[in-house]
């Protein structure tokens, strides 16, 4: 397969490629399929044009199911947004950036909270430390 990117173009080796899906589009694919805005693929056929997203995270419902860092099943266009219970592309992901709350595809475990104390705060407490 090749992608075109502008002036780059890319080949992929279909022994090191990842099958995500099988797609009957009712015609062979042409060669110049693009990666469009880095997130979807531009595929073109003699009678199409296909937009096709690079990643679908909202198929993972768990975190165990979103990070398999040892199985060729997970995404890694997707990681575990921690604070959102959700499989997210990373800059979906609420404060990405803040350590442990967007965890990627090849993460070695799933970050969970077990309980949070105390349970409730006093609104006229400024601080208080949570354990």
């Amino acid at each position: 397969m090749l992608i075109v990117e502008e002036d780059e173009r890319v080949i992929l080796d279909p022994a090191t490629c990842r099958n995500y899906e099988i797609v009957d589009i009712g015609s062979p694919i042409l060669g110049d399929t693009t990666l469009y805005n880095n997130e979807s693929l531009l595929v073109l056929t003699e009678s199409k044009v296909l937009k096709m997203r690079m990643a679908d995270c909202s198929q993972f419902t768990t975190c165990e199911e979103c990070i398999r860092p040892e199985s060729p099943l997970g995404d890694p266009f997707c990681g575990w947004c921690t604070l959102e219970k959700r499989c997210t592309r990373y800059n979906e992901c609420q404060d990405y950036n803040e350590k442990s709350r967007w965890l990627p595809y090849d993460e070695a475990e799933c970050v969970a909270i077990a309980e949070v104390t105390p349970k409730a705060l006093a609104r006229e407490v400024h601080s208080q430390e949570v354990s």
